[in-house]
């Protein structure tokens, strides 16, 4: 008769601190740092994009299968001995655990509690400025961090007396623009940690936005798909406004318009509206055709077929989640 799995499981956590500066882990965790490694038993605390491992113990006989589990509830392709979270992100924060079973029964490990603390985030104020104005740069944190050694930077410079959350540079010139970088160390943690690189960009001129790639014409088939694209230049931030019929789509605000489930209604002819930082541009009007077989050059099938190009309609590195959700919305892989 087969033997059923212990009650008791036992469960593993790593850390591994995709960052540059060395982890300082939560007390009761050992720390291995030719490896890079932390591990121990949770809970445990990490930051936003770091890489954390759970794995799991058990005893009883073979086959067994494995379920982890996130506050509950399973959590979909997780059925290995060990989990992975990549880059993790404050929505990962929860309480895992993880069922084993075999033809004999099954055990369920208790919760080991998982806390994402976010990184920095820079933002600027105003959204452009012209040489001979002022910047200001502010480092938002989390709650209860308790920001010490603070510490601005200027393409990898630091700069003397840059040493608060907010940091304001007058009478600016083409050359400032560029890199900036904020550093700190949150106390609660003992974690140093670094914003992402924000760059602030200085306009010699404003210019008002112009539509340098138009929406193209393109056939696709009922219950197909389609997808509209829009180029601007000129002062950023942009921000759109997609109409179907000269009539504005609600909740269509990004650089593409990405329609599914197409219905004879849908064919019409589509627009976008174009606001920079001064000034607002319409582009010319695109028409959507229904056919009975998707046209073999279609705009959703070139740009699904050259996602590369897609997804780098903008180099603005703020249009970057943007351009994350053009590739899911056309269902690329996140890789490209």
């Amino acid at each position: 008769m087969k033997q059923a799995l212990a009650i008791r499981l036992v469960m593993s956590l790593a850390l591994l601190a995709t960052a540059a500066n060395a982890a300082t882990p939560p007390s009761g965790l050992q720390v291995f740092r030719q490896s890079g490694f932390t591990f121990g038993q949770g809970p445990l605390t990490v930051l936003e994009r770091e890489t954390v491992s759970f794995s799991v113990n058990a005893s009883g006989d073979f086959p067994r299968t494995h379920q982890w589990r996130k506050d509950g509830l399973a959590v979909a392709g997780a059925t290995n001995s060990s989990f992975l979270l990549d880059s993790a992100k404050p929505t990962d924060a929860a309480a895992y655990s993880v069922i084993v079973s075999n033809v004999a029964g099954s055990a369920t490990s208790t919760d080991t509690v998982l806390s994402v603390t976010a990184l920095p985030v820079i933002r600027q104020s105003p959204a452009a400025v012209l040489v001979g104005g002022t910047v200001t740069l502010t480092a938002t944190v989390p709650p209860n961090v308790g920001p010490t050694s603070i510490q601005w930077s200027f393409k990898g410079q630091a700069i003397p007396g840059a040493t608060s959350l907010t940091y304001t540079r007058p009478n600016l010139r083409l050359a400032d623009d560029g890199s900036y970088s904020f550093r700190c160390t949150y106390t609660n943690l003992n974690r140093t940690v670094t914003a992402p690189r924000f760059h602030a960009k200085v306009y010699p001129a404003f210019t008002a936005p112009l539509v340098v790639t138009q929406p193209k014409a393109q056939t696709a088939r009922a219950g197909g798909s389609a997808v509209f694209t829009v180029g601007a230049s000129g002062t950023p931030p942009f921000s759109y406004q997609w109409l179907r019929n000269a009539s504005p789509i609600p909740g269509a605000t990004n650089f593409f318009l990405a329609l599914t489930n197409l219905q004879p209604a849908d064919a019409t002819t589509y627009s976008v509206t174009v606001t920079g930082f001064v000034g607002v541009t319409n582009s010319t009007t695109a028409a959507l055709t229904l056919g009975s077989a998707p046209a073999p050059n279609s705009t959703a099938d070139a740009l699904v077929g050259s996602g590369r190009a897609a997804l780098t309609l903008h180099s603005n590195p703020n249009l970057i989640s943007a351009a994350a959700t053009f590739g899911a919305a056309v269902g690329l892989d996140p890789a490209h």
